[in-house]
């Protein structure tokens, strides 16, 4: 999505982390993440496993990780973009289900944001290391993931409001309520308008991560 550029470029250059345009909750630290390495533009694919699944040496436990403080990491940012509402905002972690296929303008402004990371200090140096000795130790496996993105951190909109617009006047509390809806049960939602959604909690999809390249 092309509204996402704003935002993809604040986090890559605060945080050194990538959106992911079809996140899961998968994607925690230790995950090992496909990637289609280009110039500007990695094109981010598949979980192909975990670090302790794969690494020799390295456990579960290695790899326990812990959410931080919420909105230890602030991002104030709006962007605009088109919106069907049939699968809600995956970039975002926001999940909305729904019937409903008229497409809406939207814009969104991020206000909170956590992270998870390795509870244990300096572990991803250990678990690098181990994914690289495969090179010498299991080719098998270092094919397979061999330019991965070793995940070391996943980001998480903790607030964040959207502001939705159609040409033709539909609002989209009106527009979700006829379609019929559900959404996350895990996250607040508020509509401060028919047209302004307000949403606060941990979504249990991430939006962005950061991590090493093996």
């Amino acid at each position: 999505m092309a509204g996402l550029t704003k935002v993809a470029y604040e986090m890559r250059q605060r945080y050194g982390a990538y959106l992911i345009p079809a996140p899961t909750e998968r994607l925690i630290p230790g995950a090992l993440l496909e990637v289609e390495w280009w110039l500007s533009d990695p094109r981010f694919k598949h979980v192909e496993g975990y670090a302790w699944e794969i690494a020799d040496g390295v456990t579960e436990a290695d790899c326990a990780s812990a959410l931080g403080a919420a909105n230890a990491l602030k991002l104030n940012v709006s962007d605009k973009s088109k919106f069907e509402i049939t699968g809600g905002l995956p970039e975002y972690g926001l999940s909305i289900t729904s019937a409903l296929t008229s497409e809406f303008s939207f814009g969104i402004e991020i206000t909170g944001i956590t992270s998870r990371c390795f509870t244990k200090g300096f572990i991803h140096h250990e678990i690098h290391q181990a994914l690289l000795n495969l090179r010498e130790t299991d080719k098998n496996k270092w094919r397979w993931i061999d330019n991965d993105l070793l995940v070391l951190e996943s980001f998480y909109a903790t607030q964040f409001t959207a502001h939705f617009k159609h040409e033709g006047n539909l609002t989209a509390r009106l527009a979700l309520q006829n379609a019929g809806h559900t959404m996350d049960a895990g996250l607040n939602y508020n509509w401060l308008n028919d047209n302004t959604l307000s949403m606060t909690g941990v979504p249990k999809v991430p939006f962005a991560v950061r991590g090493i390249r093996i």
